[in-house]
């Protein structure tokens, strides 16, 4: 299907300086100035042993 005029969508990894390195928490916003109004999220995580 097709997306509706102004839609955004983010796909695909993001360049990262230094690497991508796991974390525990992580938090995540998203702002409306013009409605004065925000989404927030955020989750903690645990990391897997590796497997040799």
């Amino acid at each position: 299907g097709e997306l509706a005029p102004g839609t955004l969508m983010f796909c695909g990894t993001l360049a990262v300086s230094g690497g991508v390195r796991p974390g525990e928490v992580f938090h995540a916003s998203l702002s409306d100035a013009k409605l004065n109004r925000t989404i927030n999220h955020s989750y903690k995580a645990a990391s897997l042993p590796r497997e040799e």
